[in-house]
């Protein structure tokens, strides 16, 4: 999604539903499909409890969202989860933790293959 569509169009409604869970106290997640490298700042900005990202490089989501919420995803469900061996699944999760060591974080497989 380009980041001046996500602003203008989805920042501001999304922020209202986040607002309204949380005044009945519940926690918010937030997934958008795809690469999300240039709006995980602003899908932070929402206010969501949860980001779930998909093709984002995690130090990147791990810089932009600052601290702000839980990260979880980023493992690839087709070439890592499905067709990988159990070395290259471990890898990659071993990887993923190695980067967000210290951040809260949790292991999940990106979207599902088309």
């Amino acid at each position: 999604m380009l980041p001046y569509k996500f602003k203008a169009i989805i920042t501001l409604v999304k922020k209202e539903l986040v607002d309204l869970a949380h005044e009945l106290q519940s926690l918010v997640p937030l997934h958008i499909c795809g690469k999300t490298h240039k709006i995980v700042d602003q899908m932070t900005d929402t206010g969501a409890d949860v980001i779930s990202i998909d093709k984002c490089d995690l130090g990147l989501a791990r810089e932009k969202v600052a601290g702000r919420a839980l990260i979880l995803g980023n493992i690839d469900p087709a070439d890592e989860m499905l067709f990988g061996p159990a070395e290259r699944i471990h890898s990659a999760c071993i990887e993923a933790i190695d980067t967000m060591k210290g951040y809260s974080y949790r292991v999940l497989s990106r979207c599902k293959p088309a």
